[in-house]
This record gives C-alpha cells, structure tokens and sequence, in this order.
C-alpha cells in the first residue's frame, strides 16, 4: 500500500454499550468499591 491509498475507518456513531451486569455481580462491586474507599480513609 502506497502513501496514495489512505484507509480511513468509520467509527460507529452509537456509543458501544457494556453488556448489562446482573444484580449480584452489580452489588459485590459497590461492595467492593466501598471496602476500598474506607481503606483509603485511613
């Protein structure tokens, strides 16, 4: 490919969504962000 050729990429107008959490797994990650917050209190 020659300096001629430029390949351009559209990149996708909609906002890539992350695939959605269960509760549980939502909830063991506030848990853990909270373990971390007060750890970082001290």
């Amino acid at each position: 490919m020659n300096a001629k050729n430029v390949l351009k990429v559209k990149r996708p107008i909609k906002p890539q969504t992350p695939p959605p959490l269960n509760d549980s797994a939502l909830e063991q990650a506030v848990v853990a962000l909270q373990k971390s917050e007060i750890e970082a209190q001290r």
